[in-house]
């Protein structure tokens, strides 16, 4: 399964130094960050880095029996017959409980947490798939 780990994998397959990992997530709002750090010399663009996480994504689809999480993996996947593509889905109201569990935070943080992921996953799409939502499918099993 490959969720949070998938940018370790990424870094792995293109031997990229490890320290690129805090350049490469979904939650990076700041486009003139992202430029100032790129002209730098700090990191590669983001497209580049997006676009080596699309490449592990579709090898590591390629393999098979794997379950992958996030990174707009649906989109990527959309055209390969043999995928399987499944979307879980939960009310506020149990992500926020099972989210306090988890973290031991208050519903307050939780909702918080929570609202900032989804707002950071849409900007993602947004951005580097021209998708408005995370239609299609979160869970993909390849």
């Amino acid at each position: 399964m490959f969720d949070k780990n998938l940018v370790e994998e990424v870094l792995k397959q293109h031997n990229l130094p490890k320290d690129l990992a805090a350049y490469m997530s979904e939650e990076r709002t700041s486009e003139l960050q992202d430029m100032v750090e790129e002209v730098l010399g700090m990191h590669p663009s983001s497209w580049v880095l997006v676009r080596r996480v699309t490449e592990t994504i579709l090898n590591l689809a390629e393999l098979g029996n794997v379950i992958l999480v996030g990174r707009g993996a649906n989109f990527v996947t959309s055209r390969l017959d043999h995928v399987f593509h499944v979307r879980m889905i939960g009310t506020l109201e149990k992500r926020i409980d099972r989210l306090r569990q988890f973290e031991q935070v208050s519903e307050k943080t939780a909702r918080k947490l929570i609202e900032e992921g989804d707002a950071a996953r849409r900007r993602y799409l947004r951005k580097y798939f021209k998708k408005t939502s995370m239609t299609r499918f979160n869970m993909i099993w390849c």
